[in-house]
């Protein structure tokens, strides 16, 4: 299936158990369940209590080719059942970082879908590659969208996002060319 909505950033490597450690500097007491904006509670909850000066993020931060605010990264858990079809009005692209990389069979169970307005699937991503290697994805946000996830998967999905405010086609144009992030000791391309 030819992509227009999203990518799998296979290139970018970068050290899984050291996201596990920064996901374990969160506060848990601290989920937030996301609301809309007329109060409607939603199957996701977004955690922001992080370690800010952790080497994950502090790397990320600085591998990044584009300015992030401290408020647009947080980690995100799916409740089962799945997240419904929705637009994301807070940025225009989301990169997203799966957590739990070990569990593979999550991340195939919990893909991301665009939908058109008919309710068509228009396009599939999930953090797996045909490799069997847990990978971040970059998706466009203001495309609708849902995340599947059966109502009888039971292990937990957690997936540390950044909101981008730069179009996807731009994002995606750095990473072909190699310049979406700056090497350093945590992030690399291959």
């Amino acid at each position: 299936m030819h992509r227009i909505y999203s990518v799998q950033l296979k290139k970018i490597r970068f050290d899984q158990a050291l996201l596990q450690d920064f996901y374990s500097t969160t506060d848990h007491d601290l989920w937030l369940q996301r609301k809309d904006k007329l109060t409607n509670l939603w199957s996701i909850d977004e955690n922001r209590s992080f370690d800010k000066e952790h080497p994950f993020y502090t790397g990320l931060i600085d591998s990044l080719s584009l300015p992030v605010k401290s408020t647009d990264a947080y980690f995100s858990k799916v409740h089962q059942g799945g997240l419904p079809n929705h637009f994301d009005f807070d940025s225009f692209s989301k990169i997203q970082f799966p957590v739990s990389g070990e569990n593979l069979s999550i991340w195939k169970e919990t893909e991301l879908m665009f939908i058109d307005n008919f309710d068509h699937i228009l396009e599939r991503i999930s953090h797996v590659t045909d490799q069997d290697k847990a990978v971040p994805i970059l998706y466009n946000c203001n495309q609708m969208h849902a995340t599947y996830r059966d109502i009888g998967c039971k292990a937990e999905r957690v997936t540390f996002v950044v909101n981008c405010n730069l179009w996807f086609d731009k994002l995606n144009d750095f990473y072909k060319k190699g310049t979406l992030i700056k090497e350093n000791q945590y992030f690399t391309l291959t």
